[in-house]
């Protein structure tokens, strides 16, 4: 493997481009497209910088028996049938049992509500009635402001209507001359 495959590959394992590469070392971009190009090589200055930068010998940098591998990436590993099957089979077992306590507590909430409406039954029969005139009492005045307002915004509309009818009949008499030379 050459210097200039090493030096993409490091830079690849690094996660950086060519330009924040070139910022950390110290060079143009152009430069370093040049030592990944093969076209030139770094001083030993920037050999040194490179060595830290990646934690790699010269000697690995240089020398084209050395390879350098870019990571693996993980693979997921799949379930078995077995392990699926498994994990089916605890979700119902879960799904079961919580079906069943689920019952059970309808089961004493529907006896505690009959319990408390037979305990509350001659109490709630009086007051019903009286919540009964008090919406019926609500209805009726949200009806009547409803209607006011309609009223309201049918004279507005009047109003407006009035209005645009002067501007147009002042329009008509000014006649074009006068909208030419500004007279109202």
């Amino acid at each position: 493997m050459t210097f200039c495959e090493k030096l993409i590959r490091l830079r690849k394992i690094k996660g950086i481009t060519q330009d924040e590469f070139a910022a950390i070392v110290g060079v143009s971009r152009q430069a370093v497209y040049k030592w990944e190009s093969g076209k030139s090589y770094p001083e030993v200055q920037k050999l040194l910088e490179i060595k830290q930068l990646f934690n790699i010998s010269i000697d690995d940098l240089l020398d084209e028996s050395f390879e350098i591998e870019l990571p693996k990436k993980k693979r997921r590993k799949r379930l078995s049938e077995q392990k699926k099957r498994e994990i089916e089979e605890q979700i119902e077992r879960e799904i079961l049992v919580s079906k069943n306590s689920f019952a059970t507590l309808t089961e004493e909430l529907e006896k505690d509500i009959e319990e408390s409406e037979k305990k509350t039954a001659p109490l709630t029969q009086a007051p019903a009635d009286e919540e009964k005139e008090s919406v019926k009492a609500q209805l009726a005045s949200t009806s009547e402001a409803t209607e006011e307002k309609t009223e309201i915004k049918e004279t507005e509309d009047a109003v407006f209507e009035k209005s645009e009818e002067k501007t147009v009949q002042r329009e008509r008499r000014v006649g074009l001359f006068g909208r030419l030379f500004g007279k109202k």
